[in-house]
């Protein structure tokens, strides 16, 4: 393969002409980083806790479903008596002759 001197030289002023977009991209995005970082309301820790959060609901609707709906059957059968289900329906039946 032969090159001429004007492909030499074009070849040398691209790679140059890319070699500096490619420093002015990569000091723009590590300074936007940077910035992004220092604010108050850091888009890396909302995004993060958003993740963390999903990781947990998935753990406890997967691992801990029983336990969980377990406990809650016991504080449903604690909380809902007789009583409460009489002042319930006494609640709705006011709303629904108000509204009604």
């Amino acid at each position: 393969m032969q090159l001429t001197p004007e492909q030499i030289n074009e070849f040398v002023a691209k790679a140059v002409l890319e070699s500096q977009i490619g420093n002015a991209v990569k000091d723009s995005v590590a300074r936007v980083m940077k910035d992004l970082q220092a604010t108050y309301n850091n888009p890396f820790d909302q995004v993060i806790k958003h993740h963390v959060s999903a990781i947990i609901e998935t753990q406890l609707r997967e691992t801990y479903k029983e336990q969980i709906q377990a406990q809650i059957r016991d504080a449903l059968a604690k909380a809902v008596t007789d009583d409460f289900v009489q002042k319930l329906v006494q609640v709705a039946i006011d709303r629904v002759s108000r509204y009604g």
